[in-house]
């Protein structure tokens, strides 16, 4: 049995205003036409980084298999992965987000948004969070910063939920941001009945094709 992965380029899903940033050159991660065939699947992925480069990911989903990953964001921020219509992505009794992917769809995580926060105090500062986009069904979703920046408002000393300004050891891209973090992701790829039924004939046809030599 083989495994390994192959790249392809591609572009993360965005709508609204967030076409209009600039992408770092990335690599996308995605199966070949091989179900033996394993693409990169990380378990844990540093999505928010405060120095350095972003740390993207992309995956695409092929033909002939579901693919699902699932994680956990932090409660406050769930009510903000949505459609391009606003309508929240949805997340179990555990608080776990489960994508469930067919051909097609994909999934990327760690770039970054800047938006512009009010502060509880009055005049504003530029905040950085990280990206998170997938499809499911071909259906758009985001975490959107937008909408979070014109509901909440940033403040000296609240950082309860792992953004703010920085404070002792909790380094900050520019003024404001997320601080450093890491999300877990759990895998499960299932190929389509007809992969194996074509892998059964390719082996009776060799199988059949030796006897006969």
């Amino acid at each position: 049995m083989t495994f390994g992965h192959d790249n392809f380029n591609w572009t993360p899903v965005t709508f609204g205003s967030e076409g209009k940033v600039k992408q770092q050159p990335t690599k996308t991660f995605r199966s070949v036409a091989n179900p033996l065939w394993k693409p990169f699947m990380p378990s844990t992925w540093k999505w928010m980084r405060t120095s350095g480069t972003p740390n993207i990911f992309n995956y695409q989903n092929n033909t002939g298999e579901t693919t699902t990953v699932s994680f956990k964001l932090p409660n406050w921020m769930r009510n903000y992965l949505r459609d391009s219509n606003g309508a929240v992505f949805p997340t179990d009794a555990t608080g776990t987000t489960t994508v469930k992917m067919v051909a097609g769809d994909t999934f990327s995580l760690g770039g970054r948004k800047t938006v512009t926060m009010p502060d509880a105090e009055g005049g504003s500062a530029a905040t950085t969070f990280p990206t998170l986009s997938f499809t499911q069904n071909g259906i758009p979703y985001k975490l959107d910063w937008n909408a979070f920046s014109n509901e909440r408002k940033i403040a000296e000393g609240g950082n309860g939920q792992d953004w703010g300004y920085p404070s002792e050891g909790q380094p900050t891209l520019g003024k404001a941001s997320m601080y450093d973090s890491t999300i877990a992701l759990s895998w499960n790829r299932i190929l389509s009945p007809w992969w194996w039924l074509l892998l059964i004939g390719a082996a009776l046809f060799g199988w059949k094709k030796y006897r006969q030599d």
